[in-house]
């Protein structure tokens, strides 16, 4: 899975915002109301859906996967070192999220 730099963005947002609200006592967590229906207004069943289609999506997209070793193969594939730092910073922040 691929994670943007603005998903990577928004999750260190979200854990600052989190823990602001927790220093002071105040925590900001969003619940399930009764009914059924969750803040942003997505059933349980949708929900679950999601979580569904989610699970089932391959761990390595083969179609990037062959444009990247076709671009390795021909020597086109070069990264900056700020983009190889960023991709290893947010997966390692999407690991530890899980």
């Amino acid at each position: 899975m691929q994670i943007s730099h603005s998903q990577i963005e928004q999750v260190l947002h979200a854990l600052a915002e989190a823990k602001a609200g927790h220093s002071r006592g105040k925590a900001k967590l969003k619940t399930v109301r009764p009914g059924g229906e969750s803040p942003g207004g997505l059933s349980d069943e949708k929900i679950r859906e999601i979580c569904r289609l989610i699970a089932a999506m391959p761990d390595t997209r083969e179609d990037r996967l062959s444009e990247v070793m076709e671009a390795l193969a021909s020597g086109k594939y070069d990264p900056s070192s700020i983009e190889v730092a960023e991709k290893l910073l947010g997966r390692a922040l999407a690991d530890r999220l899980r």
